[in-house]
């Protein structure tokens, strides 16, 4: 969950001014292809990334973005995608019948990065469960150099055990009540794994014995684990003649949430380096891909595209089969959040509207996922004015494929540049804001780097503090009890402002915010846009809404173009499907109206 920005650094950011990977479609499934850099030293090796799965992957995707811009400014091409039922592939997840499904996906991938870079040797680069996948696959791909496995999976059990444990931390810290936490399945922040693969991760052994697919492996393992050697033996008596074991540097800063996750750097120069010792300059160069790449699924058609000043901004668009009606929708994700979204909730969403006759764009903001970032603009971008220009850009970039009317929609900082990027362009003509923490974000304010400690709603604590999960979280010392006491009071203080709102808006800077949001509001009602907003009932942003609006935002009343709904037993991001769907329906009805 993400609920505020965090301290922003000036420094000039990695990879800011670079064009965003291009977008390609192959085995019912779309990947980025990196290209070498034209003015690098090629070499005769191209790179397959093999992605984990689930929060794992939403931790590391940004990740690998720049992972793959450093080895193509140092001559490697590469390709990275999404397993069939996950991200922006066309299955359904509930259709993956098997591992044996993702692990086609990744020879597929390694034919058509071959295709595309002109290179027969690959090296493959696994992360978490996806390093053993690479293992497993490359014994069906042909002149695999070397596999670099990073935090592999070496015990399925044990795997899978720790994904339970974390996911009921995550879904404890959302609210969310047993019933919605898909507690028959493997699940964590709304992705389910397919059961038959879960079945079938369960039984993977990497200790146990077998053959090597690749002649070098490098392992990297987290620090608790790096004296674990049964998987490098193993390698090693398999006929491995090369197999290097060292320690994953800051993996925990990497893998903590996709909010706060920082970059591990040491280990990408750590796998270049090893890299290019199984590596020949060449004159061979990469191809570009044809520009007519799309994916076909059950009753929508989708084409992964490039737009922005630099080409920086990374999306899909997503179509109907048959003729396209109503307005265009562009579908904002939050500052951290990939496009395809939490749960794979935004994906879903263009899907269903497409399939309703509704033509729809998502994509990553500059600097998250798979968008590069843009000059000048910070690292860390949550409600920064940079949001709201890769909007623009979005709009101007949706309206080039049909002209017509549009609409914006979005949740948590989604929903906030959803809000303020149709307040400034006249085109939209419809606003779905679901859970924004603000409606202005005053210029300059910064808030603690550690947002997992921001004040929660104080209906919100009250609900934690009568679950036994967060009793035993007490007792065992996982609570920080200050910070929990001190937001508390911070949240109890927000409940009486909004009582006594009337007079505290008169003080200077709360009357500037007050008056920013009056004018919003009344710059729509006097424009006739649709605006719904949506909140889940114990959602931190309420505090705001109230303050401004008076409890249970009665004053929005004197607005007739603003409809305010209310979302029982939902969480802040929307996990449970039943709650999703009131965001899709929501979504769908202002597009058709």
């Amino acid at each position: 969950m993400e609920s505020n920005p965090v301290s922003l650094s000036e420094e000039q950011v990695e990879g800011a001014g670079r064009a965003a990977g291009i977008g390609v479609t192959f085995d019912e499934t779309i990947g980025l292809y990196q290209p070498e850099e034209a003015q690098s030293t090629a070499r005769d090796v191209a790179i397959l990334f093999v992605s984990p799965w689930g929060y794992d992957e939403m931790c590391v995707r940004k990740s690998i973005r720049i992972f793959a811009e450093r080895l193509a400014a140092r001559g490697y091409p590469s390709l990275r995608f999404d397993y069939p039922g996950t991200g922006d592939s066309a299955a359904d997840v509930m259709s993956v019948e098997s591992l044996a499904a993702w692990e086609d996906s990744i020879v597929a991938a390694a034919a058509e990065l071959k295709s595309l870079s002109r290179r027969n040797r690959l090296v493959l680069i696994g992360h978490g469960l996806g390093a053993t996948l690479a293992h497993r696959a490359a014994a069906r791909i042909e002149d695999v150099s070397g596999i670099a496995m990073l935090a592999p999976v070496t015990s399925g059990r044990t795997y899978l055990r720790e994904i339970g444990f974390r996911a009921k931390f995550i879904y404890e810290d959302l609210g969310l009540k047993d019933d919605d936490r898909f507690q028959d399945q493997i699940s964590i922040a709304g992705l389910i794994m397919p059961p038959k693969v879960a079945q079938e991760v369960k039984a993977l052994n990497l200790a146990a014995p077998q053959t090597a697919t690749a002649s070098r492996y490098l392992i990297l393992e987290r620090q608790h684990r790096v004296s674990e050697l049964a998987l490098a033996d193993a390698l090693r008596e398999g006929g491995a003649t090369e197999v290097i074991q060292e320690e994953y540097l800051n993996y925990d800063l990497l893998m903590t949430m996709p909010l706060t996750a920082r970059e591990p750097r040491e280990m990408m120069e750590r796998v270049i380096e090893w890299a290019d010792m199984l590596s020949l300059p060449t004159d061979l160069r990469a191809l570009l891909p044809a520009g007519d790449q799309q994916l076909t699924g059950d009753g929508f058609v989708e084409q992964p595209v490039r737009f922005g000043d630099y080409d920086h901004l990374s999306g899909i668009v997503c179509r109907p089969e048959g003729e396209i009606r109503g307005r265009s929708v562009l579908l904002l994700s939050t500052a951290y959040d990939r496009h395809s979204g939490w749960g794979r909730g935004i994906a879903d969403l263009a899907r269903d509207l497409a399939r309703q006759g509704i033509l729809s764009l998502r994509f990553d903001s500059a600097n998250v996922a798979d968008s590069p970032p843009r000059p000048g603009q910070p690292d860390r971008v949550l409600y920064s004015d940079g949001q709201n220009e890769d909007a623009s850009a979005a709009l101007n970039f949706l309206e080039s494929l049909r002209h017509g009317p549009l609409m914006i929609a979005g949740r948590c900082s989604g929903g906030y540049v959803a809000f303020r990027a149709g307040l400034a362009d006249k085109r939209v003509q419809a606003v779905v804001s679901v859970n924004p923490f603000v409606f202005f974000w005053e210029p300059g304010k910064i808030v603690p780097e550690d947002v997992s400690i921001v004040p929660r709603s104080l209906n919100d604590y009250g609900q934690r503090f009568v679950r036994k999960e967060t009793l035993w979280r007490l007792l065992r010392g996982e609570v920080n009890i200050r910070a929990a006491l001190r937001n508390m009071t911070i949240a109890l203080g927000r409940r009486l402002s909004f009582r006594f709102a009337p007079i505290l808006m008169k003080l200077p800077g709360k009357h500037s915010v007050a008056a920013e949001v009056r004018s919003a509001f009344d710059t729509y009602a006097k424009r006739h846009v649709p605006v719904s907003i949506m909140y889940s009932e114990a959602d931190v942003g309420l505090e705001h809404l109230y303050f401004q609006f008076g409890a249970g935002g009665e004053r929005l009343r004197r607005y007739p173009n603003v409809h305010l709904q209310m979302l029982a037993n939902a969480d802040h991001n929307l996990t449970p499907p039943r709650v999703r769907q009131r965001f899709v329906d929501e979504v769908k009805a202002l597009a058709l109206k």
